[in-house]
């Protein structure tokens, strides 16, 4: 299984695939979008079961990620989680129309439960 999390930061981002390869999971981890969207037109990388996004990136907020996603028939069914800082319902409300499959705030959930969660997405 591959998950590839896009998180602009680093101690978080190594935590995330650390805690990943603990799992026997292989975590593929970007700081930003555009590199998200490299890896995933790379024609040499496998396509992840799972895309774990921060929605606030340096580059692009989850809204705009999602609209790329889905304007590319390869790659626009790959599951995709939020997991942000932040979160307010109308940001929510929208990344669920978008077709996420879950929104998580960081500051409520320990990072295992998160990484379990993701897991189960996978499994479904």
């Amino acid at each position: 299984m591959t998950i590839l999390v896009v998180e602009d930061e680093q101690i978080i981002l190594k935590t995330i695939l650390k805690k990943m390869e603990l799992k026997d999971v292989t975590g593929v981890g970007v700081e930003n979008g555009q590199k998200a969207f490299e890896y995933l037109n790379n024609e040499d990388n496998q396509l992840p079961d799972l895309i774990w996004l921060d929605y606030h990136l340096p580059d692009m907020n989850g809204i705009k990620f999602m609209d790329m996603l889905r304007q590319d028939d390869r790659i626009k069914d790959i599951p995709v989680i939020v997991v942000s800082n932040s979160a307010n319902n109308e940001t929510m409300k929208d990344m669920m129309l978008l077709g996420i499959k879950d929104y998580y705030v960081k500051a409520e959930q320990k990072l295992d439960d998160l990484i379990e969660g993701a897991l189960e997405l996978t499994n479904n």
